[in-house]
């Protein structure tokens, strides 16, 4: 909830889907959950650590030397003020993750077009942001969340819009 709980990395190990219940403290208390939904590959001994951050991510914001301008993973913006760190300590699984926002106007979601709302994953290898999409687009609201598809390359990952209509600050 929004007055309980964990402010730092948590480590969750097996293949069933979960909800890790994070947040950050500095520079105020932000409730920012992270699921994890397993597709395939999964096993009992998958490993993950996934940390919140209430800071930008690196190379964030609409710099287009940093985004993924064509193709099919396009991205036009990432959030500057949040992420969340993702990382697979063992196994080679396929999950969608389900990121959260619980204030709209300070996660810049806007209510329309929701359907430009993504998760955005940093692509160490190309050193720009891509699109993992979403399984259907959420409802809009002052809180809700973003469910990417399939995912098997980890850290960081944000909210990010395809053509810039969601601000994301």
């Amino acid at each position: 909830s929004s007055t309980s709980f964990v402010a730092g990395p948590i480590r969750k190990k097996g293949n069933t889907a979960f909800v890790f219940p994070i947040g950050a403290t500095t520079p105020s208390n932000k409730w920012a959950r992270c699921g994890m939904i397993p597709v395939s590959g999964t096993f009992p001994t998958d490993d993950f650590t996934v940390e919140y951050k209430y800071e930008g991510a690196p190379f964030s914001g609409s710099d287009p030397a940093y985004m993924t301008t064509s193709g099919p993973n396009l991205v036009n913006n990432v959030s500057v003020v949040e992420y969340w760190k993702v990382d697979k300590n063992a196994g080679t699984p396929t999950v969608n993750l389900q990121l959260y926002w619980e204030d709209q106007n300070i996660s810049g979601i806007v209510n329309s077009p929701m359907t430009d709302l993504i998760v955005a994953h940093w692509n160490s290898v190309t050193s720009k942001w891509e699109s993992m999409g979403q399984v259907t687009p959420p409802a809009s609201g002052a809180s809700g969340s973003v469910i990417s598809g399939n995912i098997s390359s980890f850290s960081p990952f944000g909210f990010g819009s395809i053509s810039g209509f969601h601000p994301l600050p």
